[in-house]
């Protein structure tokens, strides 16, 4: 330190050069700066949880010297005493430090200051009679200098990454992804934008594709498997390490029928009756149980001129299906001998789209004309048999609903049929 030199010169201590001199030393001007080269005195400081801040003690010392002193910095006068005023001098290890709030942040004799909870504090340094205060205030923690350990789909859980970064969801629908960072104070928060920036990717778009870079947002669009990125680049410096995650999403088929059906979640069952006839157990269509189901009666002697339907739809909100797909009704029976002319001639499988006031309206679609398909299930078997998928061609119009009805006719034998479950996209391969 250079007052030590210059008090060495000076003969301090009675040194050799003037045995009898005493040098006076006093502390004219002392403050907290940032690190070096800075000089200039802070009027606060600003970190966030989990996050140091160094500062530095200056001080200006004046120490007296003998006459004939030839020493540098040049003496000079100061009310009668020859003196050299040495500016700047660091005396920040020897100076006292203390927080008024170690819970906020704490201050150590180095004078690094480090952020533990959201608020604030002074911070004071002190040295031979002199002192300066610091008001801190200290913020959220940030994810600078953080890390991206996770994507997953969004949840309201707190925020916390799965042992497993593999997903499963059917085709046809919207997954949003979310990312989850470790924060400087060494938490997981979810990573908002903004402030920060992601973009986010699939390496299989015909599989899951988003609408653009910075949108979350994945519509599985076929079965199969794609890696989905997101990565932060930008809103925080440095940026985190690493700064980005993957996750897995596995499309697959609900079930053996329905690459998706509709569930209670997000679905309603309504249904249209003629005098006498019924639905019974409707919720069954929409449980995600195959082996549950709704019977749709008529009375035999309302044959000839009755009608029932069932309309399952997405409740209002929902996002609307995408034309393309076809779509229908898994259907079974009390009864063996059914023939599939039959049924032909009476069920029949539509699609309806919800108009400006939420209202269920049909479609003119064409692809509506239904086609059935008898399926064996590899050995699975439901409670009546046979089993029927009954289903439309690819559809060519949006829609929110399939509507199912059953017509009255001269067959007896269709006086009652059971809708096992609902397909919004349903697989049409005989099994």
């Amino acid at each position: 330190m250079l007052v030590t030199s210059v008090l060495a010169m000076a003969g301090c201590n009675g040194g050799p050069s003037s045995p009898d001199f005493q040098p006076e030393t006093t502390v004219s001007e002392f403050r907290i700066t940032g690190p070096s080269p800075a000089t200039t005195e802070l009027a606060s400081q600003s970190l966030p949880v989990g996050t140091t801040r160094d500062v530095r003690a200056l001080a200006t010392i004046t120490t007296t010297v003998p006459p004939g002193y030839e020493g540098s910095p040049a003496p000079q006068e100061i009310d009668g005493k020859l003196v050299v005023k040495l500016e700047n001098q660091d005396v920040t290890t020897e100076a006292s430090w203390g927080s008024s709030s170690e819970t906020n942040a704490t201050v150590d004799g180095n004078g690094r200051i480090t952020g533990k909870a959201v608020g604030g504090t002074t911070v004071t340094a002190s040295y031979k009679g002199k002192s300066d205060t610091l008001p801190v205030t200290v913020t959220s923690a940030t994810l600078a200098g953080g890390s991206v350990e996770c994507i997953r789909p969004v949840t309201t859980a707190n925020p916390a990454c799965p042992d497993s970064d593999v997903y499963s969801r059917t085709p046809g629908i919207d997954v949003s992804f979310e990312a989850i960072g470790r924060f400087s104070d060494g938490q997981l928060y979810r990573i908002a934008t903004p402030p920060h920036t992601l973009e986010w990717s699939s390496d299989t778009p015909t599989v899951a594709a988003n609408s653009g870079s910075t949108s979350s947002s994945f519509r599985t669009d076929d079965v199969g498997s794609a890696v989905i990125t997101g990565e932060v680049t930008a809103g925080v410096t440095p940026l985190p390490n690493p700064a980005s995650a993957d996750a897995t999403l596995n499309v697959t088929a609900a079930n053996e029928f329905c690459a998706t059906e509709f569930l209670a979640a997000t679905a309603e069952v309504t249904e249209s009756l003629c005098i006498g006839c019924s639905v019974n157990n409707k919720e069954n269509i929409i449980d995600g149980n195959l082996e549950t189901y709704a019977d749709m009666n008529i009375p035999l002697g309302l044959l000839l001129l009755s009608n029932v339907s069932v309309t399952v739809a997405n409740k209002a909100g929902q996002p609307t299906i995408p034309a393309g797909n076809p779509v229908g009704f898994l259907l079974s029976r009390t009864t063996n001998n059914i023939l599939a002319a039959q049924l032909l001639g009476s069920l029949e499988v539509s699609t309806v789209s919800r108009n400006a006031s939420g209202e269920l309206v049909d479609n003119d679609d064409p692809a509506t004309s239904s086609e059935l398909l008898r399926l064996t299930l590899l050995g699975i078997r439901l409670p009546d048999d046979p089993q029927f998928l009954l289903t439309t061609g690819a559809t060519t119009q949006d829609y929110d609903g399939v509507k199912l009805t059953f017509r009255g006719g001269l067959l007896s034998l269709l006086a009652a049929v059971n809708v096992n479950t609902a397909c919004s996209r349903a697989q049409v391969t005989e099994e």
